[in-house]
C-alpha cells in the first residue's frame, strides 16, 4: 500500500496568520529556500509553448521554472534555462497553482495563492529570456487563480479562479487589458482551455462544462464585457470536472474529474456527450486529460495506482484499448501532447516525464527531495537525536543513516541497534485512527484538528510522558490527556516523527525532503538537514541560516529576498554569503545547546546575525557588447548595491574565462567603467562575479566566440542560453600546439613532532601520482612537469609555500596546473582547514593554511586541479577523528576561486591507506583512473569521468574492507568539463586493487 502527498485542494486550506493577512507590501525579510535545481514540492500545472521546445513548470515551492527540453534530445538532463520567482511571504502566500507560456515561449503568466497577502490576487507576466517580471495584473479578488490558457496565437490570456470567482479574460495586445469575464459559477474552476479558432471551454466544481464563443474579442480595454456560454452541460460522471482538452480538430473536448474515474467526450459544439471511453481497470481519479497532437490516442491520469506507481491511461481514437503506462511515484498532476502521439505529464513527487509515442514511459526528470512517505517507524534515532537513519524512496527504499556530530551521509548503512524507531503506544496510552485519518483518538477520545487537517505520523514519548502527532500541515505534542501542549507549522506533510531518548529532542522527516530538530519543551525548531538523493550532497542549517555542508552541498539552499509587489524577487545561495554563515560548529552547538543564540555565542564567539539586505552582494550590469580584438577585451560595465545605488568602497570584480580568473577590478565610485583585460583563447564563456565584504554575487555570463555548450555543465549551459547576446566571429584564429602540464606533489609520511602519527604510504602515493602522469607527456601535453615532489622532510611549510608559488608562476593560461598533497589534515579554533606539513608543531601558525594555499593559487592563470588526501586518523592539535575538510574545498571551488578538486573523504570521514594496495584507497583508484580505467569516451580520462571511477571504487573497496570512505569532487559550475588524462598502454598501468565485479 503507498500513500498519496496532498492534493491541491488541500494546500490551499492552508491558514495565514492576520500580521500576513494585512500586509501592505511583501516582507523585505530574506526567506530560507531549498534550491535544488528542481521543484521540492508539488507540480501543480505545465505548459508549453508552440514549438514544443520549452516547458514551463509551476510549484506550491512558489516557483516557475522554464526549460529546455533539447537538453533531453541530446541526451542530457534537463536543467532550469530560468528560475521565476514572484514575491511570496509566509504560509501559502507565493504558492503558485497555474502557469502558461505564450505561443512564441517569450511570456510565462504565472499565478496562484498570489499576491492577496498585500492586497488582490495577481497574476505574474514574466520575461521569459531575462527572468524580470513585467507586469503584475490585479484581478481585484481575493480568490486564488487555478488554472491559466493563452489562447493558441498567444494573444488572449484566461484565468480559472477559485472560490466562485469564475473566469477572466486578458488581451495581449492592449497590454493584457481585462476584456471579458463570467462570475456566474457556483463552485471553483480547475479546467481552461483554447482552441484554435478561439473558443474557450472552463469547467468548474459546481459540475458544469461550459464553453464559450470568441465572442470576448469583442470586448476592449474602455469597455469590457461579461461572456456568456454558448453552452453549458451537468456532467454525470463526476461532480468535480477538472481537466479540459480541445482535440486537435476542435470536434471533440475531453474532460476529466477530480472525484469518478471516469473520462468523458463532449461534442465540442453544443457539450452532448459523444462517448465514454473504457473505464476498464481505473482505480482512481484521473483529472488531467490531453490529446496527442494527431488526435490519434487521448490521455488521461490522475489517481490510477498501477502496482505501487501512478500511471497515464491512453486510449485509441474512440475511448478504445485502453493502455496504462505506469510513470511516477506519486499523483499525475498535468498531461500534454508531446510530439506527434506522445504526451508529456507532470507529478506530485515532484517529476515530469514523457511518454513517447509508442505508449511506453521515456525520459524522466526525477524528485531531487527525499520521499519519506510510507516509513514512519524507519525514522530512527538515537538516544541524543544527532544520529538519525531514514529511506531517501517511499516505503523504506533507499536507506541511509546521517551523523550531525559525524559530518556524515552514508547511503545504505549497516544496522545499528543502538539507534531507535519511534514508540506508537505506552501504558495507559493509546492513540488510534492516527495514521492518514482527519479524526485521530487518544483512548477513544477524539482529538481536534483543523478542517481537512490529515494526521501522517506518532510518537510517544518515553515514559509515556506525551506524544507528537505529525500532519499534513503542523507538528503537535500533546501530554498524556490529550491536553495541546504546543503546535508548530512544518513546511510540508510530516510523514514520521520520532522523540530521542535522552534528550529533550525532536525529529521530524517532512514533504519537502527535509529532516528537522525541534525543541520538545517549546516546539522551537532548533536544525534542518537536506540530504539529497544522490547520496553524496547534504547541507545542515539554523533557522537563521548559519549552515555546515558537504562538498558541493552550500548552494543547496539561499535567501529569497522579496523586491516589491511589481517585481520579481533575488534569490542568493548560501553559498555567497559563505564568510557569514559557513558555521560547522555553530551547526554541531545547536544539538547540545538547543538554542541558537547560545550556539553562536560559543561556536563563533559573537552574536547572532540576521540577514538583510545591507549585506547584499552588488550587482553588475554589462553596457553593451564586449569589443573584441583577437585575444583583448574591454567591457563597459555598471556595478551597483542592492538598492541600485553606488557600490560600497569594498566592491571588487572578479572576471573569468571558462571558470578561471583572468582580471579583477575595482569599480569607479559612481559604479560605472571600462575594463580591459587579455583571454587565453577566442572562444569560451566569459564571466563577471562582484564581491564585497561579505557577501558574492552571482555570476553574469556571455559567450565569446562560438564555444560548444555540450562542454559545460546544464547549470552552465543556462547561461549561454540566458545571455541573449554572443560576441561576434572571433577576429583571431585559436592558438594551436599542445598544452603544458605543471605537477606540484606533497607527500609526508614522517613528522619532525613524534608525537604525530605516521603515515605508511603518503609520500609513495605522491610519487607515484607524479610518475603515473609524466607517462602523459607527448600525449594530451606538450611537457609534464613536477619539478622536485616534495616527501617526508622535504615537505616543510616554507618549502610547500615556495612550490605552490612556482606552479603559480610556471602554469600559462593554456596550460593545467595539479596539486597533489597527500597528509594529516586538521582545523584551528575557528574551524579552518590546516595541511599538516613535515616540520608543523602544535600551533596553529606553524600548519600550511588553506587560506594560504587559496590565495597562492589564485594567481594562476591556467585551469587548476587540486588532490587532498589529507584526512587521515592523526593527533595533530588534537584532531583524532578526521578532519573536516569540506569548507575549504567548498571554497577552493567557489565560482569566484575556480579550481578543481578532489578530496579523498567527506565530512569528518576517514581516509584510510590499505597494505595491499601498498596505497591509499583514494590514490589507488586516482592512478587506476587516470591510466585509463576512467577513459569512458574518446580514450581520455575527463574530470567528470574520473569522478565517477573513483566515487564508485573507494566506496566499494571501503564497504567491502567494512569502513566508510566517501570520496567527492568540486568543479566550479562556469568551467567545462576537459581531459585531464588519457588512456595508457595495460603494460604500463598501475596493478588493479580490488578489482570490481
Amino acid at each position: 500500500m503507498f500513500e498519496a502527498r496532498a492534493g491541491v485542494l488541500a494546500a490551499i486550506l492552508w491558514m495565514l496568520p492576520l500580521s500576513v493577512l494585512f500586509a501592505e507590501a511583501p516582507s523585505e525579510k530574506p526567506f530560507l529556500r531549498i534550491e535544488a535545481g528542481m521543484h521540492t514540492a508539488l507540480i501543480t500545472a505545465i505548459a508549453m509553448d508552440a514549438s514544443g521546445r520549452l516547458l514551463a513548470t509551476a510549484s506550491l515551492d512558489k516557483t516557475a521554472r522554464i526549460w529546455d527540453l533539447a537538453d533531453w534530445t541530446a541526451g542530457g538532463v534537463p536543467e532550469p534555462v530560468r528560475i521565476l520567482r514572484p514575491p511570496i511571504g509566509a504560509g501559502a502566500e507565493g504558492a503558485i497553482y497555474a502557469i502558461a507560456l505564450s505561443a512564441d515561449g517569450k511570456t510565462a503568466a504565472a499565478a496562484g495563492h498570489t499576491g492577496t497577502a498585500w492586497g488582490k490576487t495577481a497574476i505574474y507576466l514574466f520575461d521569459v529570456d531575462s527572468g524580470e517580471l513585467r507586469k503584475r495584473l490585479s484581478l481585484r479578488v481575493s480568490d486564488a487563480v487555478n488554472r491559466l490558457a493563452f489562447s493558441k496565437d498567444g494573444r488572449y490570456l484566461a484565468a480559472a479562479l477559485g472560490g466562485r470567482g469564475g473566469i477572466r479574460l486578458f488581451d495581449s495586445a492592449e497590454d493584457y487589458a481585462f476584456v471579458a469575464g463570467d462570475t456566474d459559477f457556483k463552485g471553483p474552476s480547475y479546467g481552461l482551455d483554447f482552441d484554435r479558432e478561439g473558443r474557450l471551454a472552463a469547467s468548474a466544481y459546481d459540475g458544469t462544462v461550459r464553453l464559450y464563443g470568441d465572442g470576448y474579442r469583442k470586448g476592449s480595454k474602455a469597455s469590457p464585457k461579461r461572456v456568456s456560454p454558448l453552452a453549458a452541460r451537468q456532467t454525470r460522471a463526476g461532480r468535480q470536472p477538472a481537466g479540459l482538452a480541445f482535440s486537435p480538430d476542435g470536434k471533440s473536448l475531453a474532460v476529466g474529474f477530480n472525484d469518478s474515474p471516469g473520462v468523458v467526450v463532449l461534442d465540442a459544439r453544443d457539450l452532448a456527450v459523444r462517448f465514454t471511453p473504457d473505464p476498464g481497470g481505473v482505480n482512481g481519479p484521473l483529472s488531467a486529460v490531453a490529446w496527442s497532437t494527431d488526435g490519434s490516442f487521448l490521455f488521461a491520469g490522475g489517481k490510477n495506482a498501477l502496482k505501487g506507481r501512478f500511471a497515464v491511461r491512453r486510449w485509441t481514437a474512440g475511448g478504445r484499448n485502453p493502455v496504462d503506462v505506469a510513470a511516477a511515484g506519486d499523483t499525475l498532476t498535468a498531461i500534454l501532447p508531446h510530439g506527434e502521439r506522445g504526451a508529456l505529464f507532470s507529478s506530485a513527487e515532484p517529476s515530469f516525464g514523457v511518454i513517447d509515442a509508442a505508449g511506453k514511459p521515456g525520459r524522466v526528470r526525477a524528485p531531487v527531495t527525499a520521499d519519506f512517505r510510507g516509513h514512519r517507524e524507519g525514522l530512527r534515532l538515537s538516544s541524543d537525536g544527532s544520529i538519525v537513519d531514514f529511506s531517501f524512496k517511499n516505503g523504506g527504499e533507499a536507506p541511509a543513516r546521517f551523523s550531525v556530530f559525524g559530518r556524515s551521509l552514508i547511503p545504505d548503512p549497516p544496522p545499528a541497534s543502538e539507534l531507535a524507531g519511534p514508540a506508537l503506544s505506552a501504558k495507559g496510552l493509546v492513540v488510534s485512527d492516527w495514521k492518514n485519518d482527519t479524526r485521530p483518538k487518544l483512548n477513544g477520545r477524539g482529538l481536534v484538528l483543523d478542517l481537512d487537517e490529515r494526521s501522517r505520523s506518532l510518537s510517544v514519548e518515553p515514559g509515556g510522558r506525551g506524544f507528537l502527532l505529525g500532519t499534513e500541515r503542523r507538528l503537535r505534542r500533546y501530554d498524556a490527556r490529550g491536553a495541546r501542549i504546543w503546535e508548530r507549522p512544518v513546511p510540508g506533510p510530516a510523514w514520521a516523527v520520532n522523540v530521542a531518548g535522552k534528550e529533550p529532542l525532536v525529529s521530524a522527516a517532512l514533504g519537502d525532503g527535509t529532516i528537522r530538530w525541534y525543541s520538545l519543551q517549546s516546539g522551537a525548531e532548533l536544525l534542518a538537514l537536506f540530504p539529497h538523493p544522490d547520496g553524496r550532497r547534504w547541507v545542515m542549517w539554523t533557522p537563521t541560516g548559519y549552515y555546515d555542508a558537504s562538498v558541493n552541498g552550500e548552494d543547496l539552499i539561499g535567501w529569497h529576498v522579496n523586491n516589491g509587489p511589481d517585481k520579481a524577487a533575488s534569490f542568493y545561495s548560501a553559498g555567497q554569503f559563505r564568510s557569514l554563515y559557513s558555521a560547522p560548529r555553530v551547526v554541531a552547538e545547536i544539538l547540545d545547546r538547543f538554542n541558537e543564540d547560545e550556539a553562536v555565542r560559543v561556536g563563533l564567539k559573537q552574536a547572532r546575525r540576521e540577514l538583510d539586505k545591507g549585506l547584499l552582494p552588488p550587482g553588475f550590469v554589462l553596457l553593451g557588447e564586449p569589443e573584441v580584438a583577437g585575444l583583448d577585451v574591454a567591457v563597459r560595465y555598471r556595478v551597483a548595491d542592492a538598492a541600485g545605488g553606488p557600490p560600497g568602497e569594498d566592491a571588487s570584480v572578479a572576471v573569468l574565462f571558462d571558470g578561471r580568473p583572468v582580471h579583477a577590478a575595482t569599480p569607479p565610485s559612481g559604479g560605472e567603467g571600462t575594463m580591459r583585460f587579455t583571454v587565453p583563447r577566442t572562444s569560451g564563456l566569459l564571466s563577471f562575479i562582484t564581491k564585497s565584504r561579505f557577501a558574492v554575487g552571482r555570476p553574469v555570463s556571455i559567450a565569446l566566440g562560438k564555444p560548444d555548450p555540450r562542454d559545460f555543465t546544464p547549470r552552465a549551459r543556462s547561461a549561454f542560453k540566458a545571455s541573449a547576446r554572443s560576441s561576434a566571429k572571433p577576429s583571431a584564429p585559436e592558438v594551436g600546439g599542445l598544452p603544458n602540464l605543471w605537477i606540484l606533489a606533497v607527500g609526508v609520511s614522517r613528522f619532525l613532532d613524534k608525537a604525530t602519527n605516521p603515515l605508511s604510504f603518503a609520500h609513495l602515493d605522491a610519487q607515484a601520482f607524479v610518475e603515473s602522469m609524466k607517462k602523459q607527456q607527448g600525449k594530451l601535453y606538450a611537457k609534464v612537469s613536477a619539478g622536485r615532489p616534495l616527501l617526508n622532510e622535504l615537505a616543510t611549510k616554507n618549502n610547500i609555500e615556495e612550490g605552490l608559488q612556482w606552479l603559480s608562476r610556471v602554469t600559462g593560461p593554456g596550460d593545467v596546473g595539479v596539486v597533489y598533497m597527500s597528509s594529516h589534515g586538521t582545523t584551528d579554533d575557528k574551524g579552518n582547514y590546516l595541511f599538516v606539513n613535515y616540520d608543523a608543531g602544535k600551533d596553529a601558525g606553524s600548519l600550511l593554511s588553506g587560506e594560504k594555499i587559496r590565495d597562492i593559487l589564485g594567481k594562476a592563470r591556467g585551469k587548476l586541479v587540486v588532490f587532498l588526501d589529507t584526512c587521515h586518523s592523526g593527533e595533530v592539535m588534537g584532531a583524532n577523528r578526521g578532519v573536516n575538510v569540506d569548507g575549504f574545498v567548498n571554497q577552493l571551488a567557489s565560482p569566484e576561486s575556480g579550481v578543481v578538486v578532489f578530496t579523498a573523504a567527506t565530512g569528518s570521514q576517514l581516509s584510510y591507506e590499505y597494505p595491499a594496495c601498498g596505497h591509499g584507497i583514494f590514490t589507488q583508484a586516482l592512478l587506476e583512473g587516470v591510466e585509463g580505467r576512467a577513459a569512458y569516451r574518446d580514450d581520455k580520462a575527463t574530470i567528470g569521468s574520473l569522478d565517477d571511477y573513483i566515487w564508485g571504487k573507494v566506496s566499494w573497496v571501503s564497504k567491502k574492507a567494512n569502513t566508510v570512505q566517501t570520496p567527492s569532487s568540486a568543479k566550479p559550475y562556469l568551467m567545462p568539463n576537459f581531459p585531464l588524462a588519457s588512456s595508457i598502454p595495460e603494460s604500463q598501468r598501475t596493478k588493479i586493487c580490488f578489482p570490481r565485479p
